[in-house]
């Protein structure tokens, strides 16, 4: 990133399910940034019977906005 003159801005981990480790992350990088990497709250994407969270099913299927700032 920073041979791209990108700063890292943002790091959101993505859970599979409650309490389990996030095995995957967006990350949010702005071209000639220089604020400080911030670590958002995060979303956990499964029930524990495997149904998407709420959260999870609002931003895939209903188009809600997933906001990083």
């Amino acid at each position: 990133m920073s041979q791209a003159g990108c700063q890292p801005a943002a790091v959101l981990p993505l859970w599979p399910k409650q309490g389990r480790a996030a095995k995957l992350i967006l990350l949010q990088a702005i071209k000639g940034g220089r604020s400080s990497l911030r670590l958002l709250a995060g979303l956990t994407l499964h029930e524990s019977n495997g149904a998407f969270t709420p959260a999870a099913e609002a931003i895939l299927r209903c188009g809600t906005p997933l906001h990083l700032s």
